[in-house]
């Protein structure tokens, strides 16, 4: 059991778990819950049509590994083709992808610089810092 204030609700979230926000500035932030090794797919069509029927979507495996700490992004599948008028696609290339901490804070990647990149739709890995462990604490 967990003891929280009456006026905070509590948010649970599966170890290793990876989950996809949009930023303020409609950036992709992944959100990373170290813990275990765990797979996801990022998922994007308009939203309103069944173009996707046709193709009109793009997909991207996400594998998150907690030994090395290594998010990574497989190829993208998909064509995505956006129609006019349609709502933007997140999984565009292009897309600004930042890695984010269970707290929200910017994560690290090993080297010490600040987690994020340009997805492209190839494949890519992400080695986040050691101490990615430890968020939440001072």
């Amino acid at each position: 059991m967990v003891d929280v204030p009456l006026d905070t609700v509590p948010v649970y979230v599966r170890a290793g778990s990876v989950i996809p926000r949009l930023g303020e500035d409609r950036s992709l932030e992944l959100w990373v819950y170290p813990g275990a090794d765990r797979a996801c797919w990022l998922y994007d069509d308009d939203g309103e049509s069944y173009d996707y029927e046709g193709g009109a979507y793009r997909r991207v495996k996400v594998t998150y590994t907690d030994a090395d700490r290594c998010v990574h992004l497989a190829a993208a599948e998909g064509d995505g083709v956006r129609q006019p008028g349609r709502r933007r696609q997140w999984l565009v290339d292009g897309t600004i992808v930042r890695f984010v901490s269970p707290d929200g804070r910017p994560l690290r990647t090993a080297d010490g610089e600040r987690a994020s990149l340009r997805y492209e739709g190839r494949e890519v890995a992400v080695y986040l810092d050691a101490g990615l462990g430890y968020l939440g604490t001072p």
